[in-house]
């Protein structure tokens, strides 16, 4: 993975992390956190970094394309508005978000400017993938990608991905919205490819979204969306493996730390 280990226990580039101390001592002494990002994963994937679209029960490859080129499919589309709908109804709420936008029952399409900030709600309030969205998770606070990778799957060992580099920092996408155009448009390669899923390379999109939510906010999030279905591991990430034994304690640690469902938002 393109780092010594040193003396620290490891298997094929994987860091093995022995508790809670052992991590924060790892982050401290190797990483300079305004510089890197973070994604906890609490089973060892096929495909490690998969957003939701791509998962089981979603097929969404063989889906009209909303807007040719795009990649952008119908089953996407009908996901952010039924979050756009629970929302208006009352089902789900989220102050923060809904103070910030100005038309919270405007009608959502490929030239909302709004799309990228109803995406990102979305997928934050995606559980059991009633909203599956191509956008997936990012952190850059390392004890919270470490509760991600040990809040379940409790026989099985989590993983913190941290990087920095091979991905195509966006922003906040506001100089899309000033020109009047899609955020989509950042994404295309070539038009005539062929593949709206696979494009010609793949980069990896970093993005902030211009409306902050709630659980974006206490997780203080952001969001990596990658051209192709795959998100492949780059040199220099680095790969923390949690083993099973030890995702409880960790656990317990850092709620005394305060960081939990509450303080991370997870039950609202």
């Amino acid at each position: 993975m393109g780092w010594s280990n040193g003396n620290h226990k490891s298997t094929g580039g994987t860091i093995i992390v022995e508790g809670l101390e052992h991590f924060e001592g790892l982050i401290t002494r190797d990483i300079p956190l305004n510089n890197w990002y973070f994604r906890g994963e609490p089973d060892e994937y096929d495909i490690p970094f998969l957003a939701g679209i791509w998962r089981s029960g979603h097929d969404f490859t063989n889906r009209t394309e909303v807007a040719p080129n795009t990649g952008f499919t119908v089953g996407e589309l009908e996901a952010v508005k039924r979050c756009q709908s629970d929302v208006v109804a009352g089902r789900l709420e989220d102050e923060s978000f809904t103070d910030q936008m100005h038309e919270v029952a405007a009608p959502i399409d490929l030239s909302s400017v709004d799309l990228l900030n109803w995406l990102s709600l979305a997928q934050h309030y995606n559980s059991d993938q009633i909203y599956p969205t191509r956008l997936i998770d990012i952190t850059v606070e390392p004890l919270v990608a470490l509760y991600f990778a040990v809040m379940k799957n409790s026989r099985r060992p989590g993983f913190v991905f941290a990087f920095k580099d091979g991905f195509n920092d966006l922003g906040t996408a506001g100089r899309v919205a000033e020109q009047g155009d899609t955020f989509l448009d950042v994404f295309r390669i070539d038009g005539n490819d062929g593949l709206p899923y696979c494009p010609n390379d793949d980069t990896i999109n970093l993005m902030r979204p211009p409306v902050e939510n709630a659980r974006s906010h206490a997780q203080k999030g952001l969001f990596v969306w990658n051209r192709g279905i795959d998100c492949r591991l780059r040199p220099g990430w680095l790969i923390f493996q949690i083993p099973s034994e030890q995702k409880a304690p960790i656990m317990s640690l850092l709620a005394e730390k305060g960081i939990d469902e509450n303080s991370l938002r997870l039950r609202d």
